[in-house]
């Protein structure tokens, strides 16, 4: 099976400054630059960038999704729009994370499914749909978290009774959380 990487970060507000592009495009020859972010594409080779970096220098989220089983999403936060204290009790070592970067809070959520991936995907239509779940997180909706939760425990081969408390435990999902399902091609919950 081939390889294929695809890196995206976009602001949610605001349009990129031409400094910004222009510093975007000498990353890479596979830069695709629209008003409000960026994409590389690879089937071959990395992305020389640092994505939290990046990230935390001039955009709001940061997608990246690869054949053989990952899917990252970051968003970028001001401090003083998300809760920290609220959000530790959903954090998941290697799939909810945070780090602080000056003035913002960087949340990291990552699925890996190491048992092989999901067969070839194509990153550039997603994280569109995506997108609401910066709001619903900053506006305190974590059921995103319960969601990646059970995920997690499903790939790592957790006790079924903990899926199963975790299934429970959602309630209608909302139409980026289904999303992130189908992204994953995680359909146990739909």
């Amino acid at each position: 099976m081939s390889e294929y990487q695809y890196y995206e970060f976009c602001n949610i507000n605001k349009p990129i400054s031409s400094e910004v592009r222009t510093e975007m495009r000498a990353i890479s020859s596979r830069t695709k630059v629209t008003s409000h972010g960026v994409s590389y594409t690879y089937n071959y080779g990395d992305f020389r960038g640092n994505p939290k970096e990046i990230l935390a220098k001039y955009f709001d989220v940061f997608f990246y999704i690869c054949n053989f089983g990952t899917l990252q999403l970051m968003f970028r936060y001001k401090k003083e729009d998300i809760d920290i204290n609220k959000l530790k009790p959903y954090l998941i070592k290697y799939a909810i994370e945070y780090e602080t970067y000056g003035d913002y809070v960087l949340l990291d959520i990552t699925i890996n499914d190491d048992n092989g991936g999901w067969g070839w995907v194509e990153g550039e239509e997603i994280l569109a749909d995506l997108l609401p779940l910066y709001e619903e997180i900053k506006n305190g909706n974590y059921q995103l978290f319960l969601l990646i939760a059970m995920i997690n425990a499903t790939y790592t081969g957790k006790d079924q009774s903990m899926i199963d408390a975790l299934q429970e435990s959602l309630t209608s999902l909302s139409f980026a959380q289904r999303a992130f399902i189908k992204a994953i091609d995680f359909s146990v919950c739909l």
